[in-house]
């Protein structure tokens, strides 16, 4: 279950890969990042169609897309955000060995969905993700632990493998 869960924490990102690559500009409709804000819930699917939960808090903090990302067992800050038109991309670091994954996702409305990559010792693994802007959000852990020690060199990012 752990190896699933940094799988889809992988997942989410990928979506910040056309953030980290710079690729992040395109879509239609407002770039205004508190568009995206709030509490979101939903799903990750790695590359066998294995899936898991996933929850986005986002919100803006001196003009800015500020955010975390979780598997409903740990909770990383996302870096990096970007947002362009409606898109959104953004980096999770999970561990102190350089490992990460790679958010791109594009809001519609009170969705949003996009494509994950975990670049994991040596390794890449992909897969996608949806979620929905959430009218009950869950209690979330006022700690956010942006490397937890228990991922270094586990082969196991956030939203996990294959």
């Amino acid at each position: 279950m752990m190896f699933h869960r940094f799988l889809t924490i992988a997942a989410v990102v990928l979506l910040v890969g056309l953030l980290v690559s710079g690729c992040g500009g395109g879509g239609g409709g407002s770039t205004d990042p508190a568009d995206f804000e709030g509490e979101w819930r939903g799903e990750s699917y790695n590359s066998d169609g294995e899936s898991e939960g996933i929850y986005l808090s986002l919100w803006v903090e001196d003009n800015a897309l500020q955010g975390t990302v979780s598997d409903g067992y740990d909770e990383f800050e996302l870096e990096h955000v970007r947002v362009s038109g409606s898109r959104l991309s953004c980096r999770v670091s999970y561990d102190d060995n350089g490992n990460y994954t790679i958010l791109n996702g594009t809001l519609d409305g009170d969705t949003m969905s996009g494509t994950w990559a975990n670049h994991d010792e040596g390794e890449v693994y992909h897969g996608t993700w949806e979620v929905e802007r959430d009218t009950q959000p869950r209690v979330r852990s006022t700690e956010t632990r942006p490397k937890p020690a228990h991922a270094a060199g586990s082969g196991k990012g956030f939203l996990g493998t294959k």
